[in-house]
């Protein structure tokens, strides 16, 4: 997969994709307290932790927080090394677990969450707006990640 045969389009997608998987799989993993540090699945602004954290509690969250944090992760530095190296179908195999999850952020988040569809969406003006925002971003995510899919 050399740079030189993707459209510019293409090429930009994939490093904004990238980026954001390394950001996000960073930030649910959060670092804390010194060089190695402890691992902590964090919530914080962070919509795949509070998708899991919607349906699970405690130790259970946590294990597949982190899990899926270091799958945004690989997937992020694999988009990445895919502009010097063909990093092969295993790019594509951290890329459709990421898709996966983002439709279940999708159905947790903007349909059964509590600013979604079934949760008050629809109550005044602003949280139409809300909701929308949310929403285009997510889907925004989402197309991304098909396009840069199998490519």
């Amino acid at each position: 997969m050399a740079v030189s045969k993707k459209t510019l389009s293409g090429v930009v997608l994939q490093l904004a994709l990238a980026l954001f998987l390394l950001v996000s799989g960073l930030l649910t993993l959060q670092l804390d307290g010194g060089f190695f540090g402890k691992l902590q699945a964090g919530v914080s602004g962070n919509e795949l932790a509070a998708a899991v954290y919607s349906f699970l509690k405690g130790s259970p969250a946590t294990i597949v927080i982190m899990a899926l944090g270091i799958c945004e992760l690989i997937a992020g530095i694999f988009l990445l090394a895919n502009f010097f190296v063909d990093t092969g179908k295993i790019t594509n195999l951290f890329i459709f677990i990421i898709i996966i999850v983002w439709l279940i952020v999708i159905a947790l988040i903007d349909v059964m969450g509590s600013g979604g569809i079934l949760g008050g969406a629809f109550s005044s003006a602003s949280a139409f707006l809300s909701f929308l925002k949310s929403l285009s971003a997510h889907l925004l995510v989402l197309g991304a990640l098909f396009t840069v899919w199998k490519r």
